[in-house]
């Protein structure tokens, strides 16, 4: 008797799997519209919370005996919003958590990483991922000041600078943007006089 329940339960459980399992595409395809508008990373991440908290909806309908009731779009509209909210699946919703959308929300601000914060100046702060001999201070101070003057540069001196820092020679440089070497090392030295101006250093 205890056997046959037990295989019951199971089946029923595989049953109510598959339901879900033929409605995540459908989740899927709502989330990442919704989530359109942000960065690819993130629209994944999003999208991922959100099928996370559909499953665990959809669990709690199917204990109560009521997952005749769950369907697609509802499913996925809830846990949109419980992710808008702020509500991730397996962690509490703590206001004073740095991390929190529900702090951020209400303190006005917003958490990004360096990478993918950062544009062009990107490539040139990764330079500073894997250096061991930097003092970790000054590395901090880099990465707070270089984005901040990097973006006062004009667009052409930007362009440049990121292609000298992936290792190119001012003759790869002056071939690549059609100008003379003269040209390049003029602008490379305005941009070394430029950064130490900046950060209130004689020139």
């Amino acid at each position: 008797m205890i056997a046959i329940t037990k295989q019951t339960r199971q089946s029923t459980q595989v049953q109510d799997d598959e339901q879900f399992l033929q409605m995540m595409p459908a989740i899927k395809r709502y989330a990442r519209l919704t989530f359109r508008t942000l960065p690819p990373h993130e629209r994944e991440e999003a999208t991922s919370e959100v099928l996370c908290n559909a499953f665990c909806a959809f669990r709690r309908l199917a204990a109560l005996g009521k997952q005749h009731l769950a369907f697609a779009t509802p499913l996925a509209r809830f846990s949109v919003a419980h992710f808008r909210a702020g509500r991730r699946v397996g962690n509490k919703l703590n206001s004073n958590d740095v991390t929190s959308v529900v702090n951020q929300r209400q303190h006005g601000f917003t958490l990004q990483s360096l990478r993918s914060g950062l544009s062009e100046e990107g490539v040139l702060i990764e330079i500073l991922a894997d250096n061991k001999l930097t003092p970790v201070p000054d590395q901090v101070v880099f990465r707070i000041d270089f984005p901040a003057w990097f973006r006062l540069q004009n667009r052409r001196d930007r362009k440049l600078a990121k292609f000298l820092a992936l290792g190119n020679s001012a003759t790869e440089a002056a071939r690549h943007f059609g100008v003379s070497e003269a040209r390049v090392s003029q602008v490379r030295s305005k941009l070394r006089s430029s950064w130490q101006e900046f950060q209130g250093e004689a020139t």
